[in-house]
């Protein structure tokens, strides 16, 4: 009777464990930033680059697949006279657009 117990729940243990494990969702983010002054420099900080920064002009696109819950997006310039537009895209569907000059932030964007 004991040994049967044992069995059983060893069963069990093997049937439902993997619907205890939940993967998490991969999401589609794709970040675009433009600029009204093609030559001026902006300076990039994302989590998602690979690096502390990138320098981008006019016009910059980039497409990551993550497995997190949230992305920010902060960009900046020395020219206080460009115009700086941010957007995150999230699976297709707009999910932030800010502008600004200098220092745009898109603050944190929910993915879920």
């Amino acid at each position: 009777m004991k040994c049967l117990k044992w069995i059983v729940a060893a069963c069990l243990l093997v049937l439902l464990a993997p619907a205890c494990s939940k993967d998490r969702d991969t999401n589609k983010v794709r970040f675009v930033i433009d600029s009204n002054t093609p030559e001026t420099p902006i300076r990039v900080y994302s989590a998602h680059t690979g690096a502390d920064y990138i320098v981008v002009k006019n016009h910059f696109e980039n497409t990551i697949e993550t497995d997190e819950t949230l992305v920010i997006l902060d960009a900046r310039c020395d020219d206080s006279n460009t115009l700086i537009t941010l957007e995150v895209h999230v699976n297709g569907k707009i999910k932030r657009r800010v502008t600004g000059n200098r220092w745009v932030t898109t603050g944190e964007v929910r993915l879920k």
